[in-house]
């Protein structure tokens, strides 16, 4: 949908702009808002024929809400609020006519605006790689503290756990004196084996059951 959005002044509220829409020719819509409460008729300032006309005209008033003075009134010149629509309307501009308001003045400030919004963009753009360099840097760091504490905690062979078990299998037959018996030393070396795989099973199941032990 196309239509028109406009800036309007009046000489009997000077320093206030009026900026809406309208699908008419702003001069038309400035005659049906002459009546007898102003002394003055509203004057066309300028005008765009664009797409969009009804949010372009929405997007201008919150782009100028601090200069809010009505419900479309605004305190500012008509060349800022020129500046403002053609910062919110963008390609979506059709035409654009200058009645009263300045060209060089509204290009200016439009331009003004357009470089504010390129450095704002810029700068929130090194912010932004900035925090993910840092969100990268974090989880590099936590990773690598991870894999630290977890490397001392990494899972054995089971020939650790039945090695071990089986000297501790091997002494405790020679603290008992099984060895002095006429026990054959081939047969207590078999149950220090024996009994050092079966421990070392339990052992290695406890572990990893209880890895904190």
């Amino acid at each position: 949908m196309t239509g028109w959005v406009y800036v309007f002044s009046n000489k009997a509220m000077p320093g206030l702009v009026k900026v809406g829409e309208t699908s008419k020719e702003p001069e038309v819509r400035a005659k049906e808002l002459d009546h007898t409460g102003s002394p003055h008729p509203p004057v066309v300032e300028y005008q765009m024929w664009t797409e969009e006309p009804y949010q372009i005209e929405q997007q201008t008033h919150r782009l100028l809400s601090a200069k809010r003075e009505g419900k479309e009134w605004f305190r500012c010149s008509a060349e800022e609020a020129v500046a403002a629509i053609k910062q919110v309307a963008g390609p979506r501009a059709i035409s654009e006519t200058y009645q009263r308001a300045e060209r060089t003045k509204a290009e200016a400030l439009y331009q003004q605006k357009l470089e504010e919004q390129e450095t704002r963009r810029k700068r929130e753009k090194v912010e932004k790689d900035f925090d993910d360099w840092v969100r990268n840097e974090e989880a590099t760091i936590r990773e690598k503290f991870e894999r630290q504490i977890a490397a001392p905690f990494l899972p054995r062979p089971f020939w650790e756990y039945w090695l071990s078990c089986g000297v501790l299998v091997a002494i405790a037959l020679g603290i008992f004196g099984i060895f002095e018996a006429n026990i054959p030393v081939s047969a207590g070396l078999m149950l220090a084996i024996i009994g050092g795989g079966i421990a070392g099973f339990f052992c290695r199941n406890m572990w990893r059951n209880y890895p904190s032990i």
